[in-house]
């Protein structure tokens, strides 16, 4: 299904399924998307569904839609584009394979050799937690956060990659423990490495992109 997901200032605020012949957008309290804020025009634009697409349309030439950082006047929607708004974004998505969430023990088939031992030297590293978080920032889950509640999180795509983040006591790290191609980091393959990240760090696994949020206050490990 494709949605808009609404952002203020690179966080997720709300989504909005496209289901509606035509969707409009703005500051008016009868928008479908209401968005108070002066970077908006009373009506900044409609969508509207044509066959299995759809066009955004902008009603306001003073305050233009500006799309991928492009200013255009209509445009045809595709995966992943996004209209700004001022501190505000919309991020247009659609159905895409999700991502596996798994933040305690698991039956697993058993990995190979090399992944059963970097498993057993991140389990021997864990420390105390702090309140951090990756947010989904593509794909159906967009805009979702998975707090990084336990020691170990599993990410896996099934029959295909999977990888472990884990909290020693210097921070998180991300390890690629099977499958094929290992996960990026900024655009980077981490490869057999153990990859420290830092705030605000993309990490890709398949076609799934998150972003790592690092907080500092600290909390018991669950």
């Amino acid at each position: 299904m494709a949605k808009l997901t609404l952002f203020y200032k690179g966080r997720s605020v709300d989504s909005y399924p496209l289901t509606k012949k035509y969707t409009s957008i703005g500051r008016r309290k009868d928008c479908d998307i209401i968005i108070d804020s002066s970077a908006l025009a009373d009506k900044q634009a409609v969508i509207t569904q044509l066959n299995d697409s759809f066009q955004i349309i902008g009603f306001n030439p003073t305050k233009p839609l500006i799309i991928n950082h492009e200013r255009k006047d209509n445009h045809t929607l595709t995966h992943g584009d996004v209209l700004q708004l001022g501190p505000y974004s919309l991020t247009y998505t659609e159905s895409t394979p999700s991502l596996d969430f798994i933040d305690q023990p698991v039956d697993l088939p058993p990995p190979p050799p090399k992944s059963n031992d970097k498993l057993a030297e991140l389990v021997g590293s864990l420390d105390v937690l702090p309140q951090s978080c990756l947010q989904i920032i593509n794909g159906e889950h967009l805009g979702k956060t998975i707090p990084l509640q336990r020691s170990l999180l599993r990410l896996g795509l099934s029959g295909e990659q999977c990888a472990v983040i884990a909290h020693r006591s210097d921070g998180y790290y991300l390890t690629h423990l099977e499958g094929d191609g290992s996960p990026l980091v900024n655009g980077e393959e981490i490869a057999d490495r153990s990859v420290m990240l830092s705030d605000g760090n993309i990490i890709q696994i398949g076609d799934i992109q998150m972003r790592f949020y690092e907080e500092t206050k600290q909390t018991a490990a669950i």
